[in-house]
């Protein structure tokens, strides 16, 4: 089924899912009542280009949202989806990941 990526252009891929990673970040931001920092590990195959623009938003975020703190991997897409798989097996997968709309069932 990868066939339904085709739709959207590659632009309009990186936009929805920084929309969600913002959203996720965002909601966590905003459950905050006086409790300890809140520490969110945050995977993704930014390690080209793209990476950099987005360690950019990560610092931005910790800087202004001193109570959550992001921990951002990077890793290389071709071996991503396989960790991400095999952490969320054994009950370690990260708070807030990528994912792309094709690996989706």
């Amino acid at each position: 089924m990868t066939g339904h990526t085709k739709f959207l252009p590659r632009g309009m891929r990186a936009t929805v899912a920084l929309a969600a990673l913002w959203m996720g970040f965002l909601g966590a931001a905003c459950s905050r009542q006086d409790r300890p920092e809140i520490t969110l590990r945050f995977w993704n195959g930014f390690t080209g280009p793209d990476g950099r623009p987005m360690q950019q938003l990560v610092k931005e975020f910790n800087r202004e949202n001193p109570d959550i703190r992001i921990i951002m991997q990077r890793m290389d897409w071709y071996t991503y989806y396989n960790k991400l798989f095999v952490a969320g097996i054994g009950g370690r997968a990260p708070e807030v990941f990528i994912i792309h709309a094709s690996n989706i069932p």
